[in-house]
């Protein structure tokens, strides 16, 4: 399986949604995404106000993938090797 992080899927400005996540957290639903890591929909729907914490981001973005839904832009953090390119580095 491909790594998101190298490879989200691609979205147009109005996909794009908000990078904390909760567009797409609302876009799954909460019950979904609470049983698929496993949390309380009470938790999972905190993030609707919060925005997904990091740690549960990678997971909550292979649920949207397999789902076929984008994934917003900024959502996943990006890898050191990906900024280290941007910067023109070698």
């Amino acid at each position: 399986m491909e790594s998101l992080a190298q490879n989200p899927a691609p979205v147009s400005a109005a996909e794009a949604g908000n990078p904390d996540g909760r567009d797409l957290v609302k876009s799954l639903g909460s019950g979904l995404v609470a049983e698929g890591l496993g949390l309380t929909v009470a938790c999972v729907s905190n993030w609707l106000n919060r925005g997904v914490p990091k740690g549960h981001r990678h997971l909550v973005a292979e649920l949207a993938q397999h789902r076929g839904l984008p994934i917003p832009s900024g959502f996943l953090p990006k890898l050191r090797a990906d900024v280290s390119e941007s910067r023109g580095a070698k």
